[in-house]
Formats: structure tokens, sequence, C-alpha cells
């Protein structure tokens, strides 16, 4: 398991639960709408991504293309986030972005470097 990506994971379930009260609250003005959809099949995305590569023995190529793809997805979800007035979700996928940079270059015992 890689320990560096503990901070992701919990970012990603915590941004999935912004997005779901999002998605299912009257309160919250998005409500069924697509939107906050897609902005929360973006937030399980970066979660399902962080899980599969803190516990699968991927190779460095596909380690690299599924960070890559999951910083995309943080972004995009920080975005939507940000354009459906949920600051909290945005906030919290920019999180997910950085600390997954940080997981990304930081050289730990856990990992094969880049």
């Amino acid at each position: 398991m890689l320990k560096s990506l503990n901070l992701v994971i919990v970012l990603g379930v915590i941004g999935s639960a912004i997005a779901v009260y999002a998605y299912l609250s009257p309160d919250s003005g998005v409500a069924g709408t697509i939107g906050a959809l897609l902005a929360l099949v973006g937030a399980a995305a970066v979660t399902a991504g962080s899980l599969v590569a803190a516990f699968a023995n991927l190779g460095r190529g596909l380690f690299i293309l599924l960070a890559f793809l999951m910083g995309f997805g943080a972004v995009l979800t920080a975005l939507a986030g940000f354009f459906l007035m949920q600051y909290g979700l945005a906030i919290v996928m920019a999180l997910a972005f950085v600390s997954l940079l940080f997981a990304a270059f930081r050289q730990t015992p856990q990992r094969r470097p880049f």
C-alpha cells in the first residue's frame, strides 16, 4: 500500500460526500442537475483511482498514467464545484490535486521512483 496516497483517498471520500449532498439535497440549489451528477462522478473517480493506485501493484508507466488522469479529474471536479457554487467541493478537490502531486513526486520506500 502506498501510504502517501492516504490523504488523497480521504479527500476523495470527503469530496464524494459533498457531491452526494449537493446532488440530493434540495437546499443546495443544484439538486438533481446534470452538473451536480457529473461532479459526483468526478469525485468518485478520483476516490476509486486513488484506491487502485494505493493498493494495486502497478508498473511505472501505468502509475504515471493513473496519476495524470486522477489529477485531471480532480482539477475538473474542482472547477465544476466552483461553477456549481459548491465551494467546499472545489476546495477539497483542489487539495486532493495538490496532495496527489506531493504523493506522486515523493520518494518513499513503499514505491518505486519514476
